[in-house]
């Protein structure tokens, strides 16, 4: 059996095999179908395109595919998804990245939380990072835990510290960059 490899000593780089690069392939096609609300396109996937004996969207390693649906808002995408073996991944961190206004994100972050989606104590500081009150008043009003301090830039808006100093959150403030 002749090894395929034609230097022994180096290793092989499997992203460039055949069959690799099809699931390359699915990986980024689902990942667009779900920012762009084709729920049609998932599902399709979902019932004809699944191959190598996977039976489950959740199957395709490294899709994403509630993560990236939750940053542009696709509810209906994610609760199939989630009907068909995805996790919930960092949902809440996309949301916060993504593209969505303030209230959007509030409506989807309180939508996952209704769903069962599981809050990090990470969260915080995103939110904090935001800038936006109404998205740490709703974490302070379920309350989450706060499991770290909020890392934040030098001019943060008086209103935001005001509210972190007045609700005791730890704090650690970056360094200026010279």
């Amino acid at each position: 059996n002749p090894n395929p490899n034609p230097n022994p000593h180096q290793a092989e780089d499997f992203t460039t095999r055949p069959e690799h690069a099809v699931r390359w392939e699915e990986f980024r096609w689902l990942r667009v179908a779900a920012s762009r609300n084709e729920l049609h396109l998932i599902k399709w996937f979902q019932e004809e395109a699944l191959t190598d004996g996977r039976s489950e969207l959740g199957e395709v390693e490294g899709a994403d595919i509630c993560a990236v649906a939750a940053r542009h808002g696709h509810t209906a995408v994610i609760e199939y998804a989630r009907q068909h073996g995805c996790s919930w991944g960092y949902v809440y961190e996309e949301c916060l990245r993504g593209p969505l206004d303030h209230a959007a994100c509030l409506e989807m972050l309180q939508w996952l939380y209704q769903q069962g989606a599981p809050l990090r104590p990470a969260i915080w500081g995103q939110a904090f990072n935001r800038g936006e009150l109404k998205f740490l008043h709703w974490l302070q009003r379920i309350k989450c835990p706060m499991g770290m301090p909020c890392y934040c830039d030098p001019y943060v808006p008086r209103a935001l510290l005001r509210w972190a100093v007045d609700n005791a959150v730890p704090l650690k403030f970056r360094a200026e960059e010279q």
